[in-house]
């Protein structure tokens, strides 16, 4: 893999990078704490987000909001190079208090409205925000990545202003896999076994799990946890002891919850929860 840049700054992080040859099956489903934007420049990929499908072409964006689960289909050996910015939701709540630029992110269900094409945005200065990001900025990168992060934003809100009322269209959905993700997300913190799931859909446990890895790239159980994971973080790093969290996001037993947490994020609650006031 080649890294153009690959930085991390106060709210936000950036990266340029090129994987010359991707592998199919490297890149696992997963989730963020944070919302990402990714630009795709080149590769044969499909994206998997929360049951939804995208083939991706040069140019287009994603947008995923926090522990909205997304994998990426490698369909051939083209060189895959790409532009991800990850950032928190208030990274410009001083200049957009009630939050019309995060609406893209929140205001749609889970795996819809993901992606832009070039013919949904009004101008190509959404491409030149992302490809004037260079490590050589004579502004510095982070403030490089700062004006343009911003002017990406309002491009982005406007191409997802004129696609929302298209919204009803594109969530009349009946297939079961997306009945299932919905269930799974409106349930997240109750007990959830596979043999409940089982009865309640009329599908065995191995085609629940089938269906459910064909549509998102991951187990149920795997999926259950990120989510219940980056809940739990979210919770910690604004205040909440632990020990509270662990119980009210679905985990039965601490020990566990703190190994499974130290193994995902790198730290331990009580590290986040030292740490939160540096990351909001």
């Amino acid at each position: 893999m080649k890294n153009f840049f690959d930085c991390i700054f106060d709210g936000f992080s950036a990266a340029h990078k090129l994987d010359e040859k991707p592998v199919e099956g490297y890149f696992k489903m997963h989730a963020h704490d944070r919302l990402e934007v990714l630009y795709f420049i080149s590769g044969y990929c499909h994206y998997l987000v929360e049951g939804s499908e995208y083939i991706l072409k040069p140019g287009d964006v994603m947008i995923m909001r926090s522990s909205e689960t997304h994998n990426l289909k490698v369909m051939g050996d083209i060189q895959y190079e790409r532009t991800v910015i990850h950032f928190f939701p208030n990274l410009y709540k001083q200049y957009d208090p009630e939050g019309i630029l995060m609406k893209p992110f929140f205001e749609r269900p889970l795996g819809k409205l993901n992606r832009y094409t070039e013919d949904d945005f009004d101008s190509k200065l959404y491409k030149q925000c992302f490809e004037s990001l260079s490590a050589d900025s004579p502004l510095g990168l982070e403030m490089e990545i700062h004006s343009k992060l911003f002017t990406l934003l309002c491009e982005i809100y406007k191409a997802y202003n004129k696609r929302k009322d298209r919204l009803n269209d594109i969530t009349e959905n009946t297939d079961v896999a997306n009945q299932l993700i919905e269930y799974v997300n409106k349930n997240l913190y109750e007990p959830l076994s596979l043999n409940a799931l089982s009865e309640r859909f009329f599908l065995s446990q191995s085609q629940l799990n089938r269906l459910f890895r064909r549509a998102t790239g991951t187990s149920i159980w795997e999926y259950i946890t990120i989510k219940r994971l980056i809940a739990a973080r979210n919770r910690i790093r604004v205040g909440e002891h632990a020990g509270k969290v662990c119980s009210s996001c679905g985990f039965k037993d601490y020990s566990s919850f703190y190994r499974m947490y130290k193994t995902r994020f790198g730290v331990s609650p009580k590290q986040d929860d030292m740490t939160r006031g540096q990351k909001k």
